[in-house]
């Protein structure tokens, strides 16, 4: 039976947890290249990554094609969330600890709808389960599919973030022995709080 091309390609690629300094170099350097390709500001741009103080303590995956690094993402784990990214935004919110964050997802555009960011995600909240978070908070992309795919695992809106004005909208659920829920959509970004234990998690939309 003949495949279709993009049966091939979906057959090529792979996810893997990164462990080295230089495949973690290497998505920085991915970041870079898919940010800056969407017109992003980026700071200190002549470096040509992407990188902070969470990369040292962070687990990383990459998604691969063959031997080419097309996709990555990272999850951090914080005892308090004020030491998580974008956690001051929630300082109000009641939140359970400990927190794990999911970001820095990046897919490059030739290998979008593939369901990479899926994927990523999934790894992601299969490690934040066996750390036994009680919530996950992420700041996804403010695309209509990326949105979408969140919604599809159980995301509901909330109003007020802090730091962000009236108008932002948000996503909130919470359920007996489960974690809440959150998504604030303002600007680029809009950070989420995604429920770690819990029902089964049906498929998404295709991520950017």
């Amino acid at each position: 039976m003949n495949l279709s091309r993009s049966s091939q390609r979906v057959s090529s690629i792979f996810v893997c947890e990164l462990a080295t300094a230089s495949k973690i170099q290497a998505t920085q350097r991915l970041r870079y290249s898919v940010w800056q390709a969407e017109g992003a500001v980026i700071h200190h741009a002549e470096r040509e990554i992407i990188a902070d103080h969470h990369d040292d303590h962070a687990t990383h995956w990459g998604v691969f094609d063959g031997d080419q690094l097309v996709g990555a993402a990272r999850l951090c784990f914080h005892a308090e969330l004020s030491e998580a990214p974008d956690g001051e935004m929630f300082a109000d919110k009641g939140l359970p600890t400990p927190i794990a964050s999911l970001n820095r997802l990046v897919v490059l555009k030739t290998h979008r709808g593939l369901g990479i960011g899926s994927q990523l995600d999934e790894v992601r909240i299969r490690k934040a389960k066996e750390w036994e978070a009680r919530a996950v908070i992420v700041a996804p992309a403010n695309i209509a599919a990326r949105r979408q795919a969140l919604e599809r695992r159980g995301f509901r809106f909330l109003e007020g973030v802090i730091g962000h004005p009236p108008a932002a909208l948000a996503w909130w659920k919470s359920r007996a022995g489960s974690p809440a829920l959150i998504l604030s959509n303002h600007g680029r970004h809009a950070p989420v709080l995604q429920s770690v234990p819990g029902e089964p998690v049906p498929p998404p939309a295709h991520d950017p």
